[in-house]
Formats: C-alpha cells, structure tokens, sequence
C-alpha cells in the first residue's frame, strides 16, 4: 500500500520510495527513508497537504508525493 491510503493515526513503516531526482532527496531530508515509522496526523481543509509524524517531528506531504512512498503496517 503506498501512504496516501494509510489511515489517521495508523502507525505505518516505509517499504519503499519509488520515485527519484529533487523529490527523493527532498523525503529523505525530511527524514522518510526506508524502514522510519511514520503516522499520519491531520489533513488539511481540502485533504492536500497531509500532515505526517517522523522521529518527533511533523511534516507537510502532498498526495502527488506520498503516493509514491510504499509502506506496511508497524507492528511494534
């Protein structure tokens, strides 16, 4: 399943990120790299962007962008 179908505060793990160049660097400064648990925390008005949990810190995605993130559910 990719992120932008990951449920509110369902804690999820990145699988996979399937897209490349200034997007992937841009995720992977932010902290979304392969094996980071992340939680979706709140939509906006018009549900672009989404708010994310990573490593304690909150982050913005639009759904262009978390569609292409594969995760799995955590189970920790």
């Amino acid at each position: 399943m990719t992120l932008n179908e990951g449920k509110m505060d369902e804690a999820l793990v990145v699988k996979d990120i399937l897209i490349l160049g200034r997007e992937r660097r841009r995720l992977n400064d932010l902290g979304v790299v392969p094996g980071v648990k992340i939680i979706k925390r709140f939509n906006s008005m018009f549900n672009d962007p989404v708010c994310y949990e990573v490593k304690g810190s909150r982050i913005a995605l639009r759904n262009r962008e978390s569609k292409y993130i594969e995760v799995e559910k955590y189970y920790g």
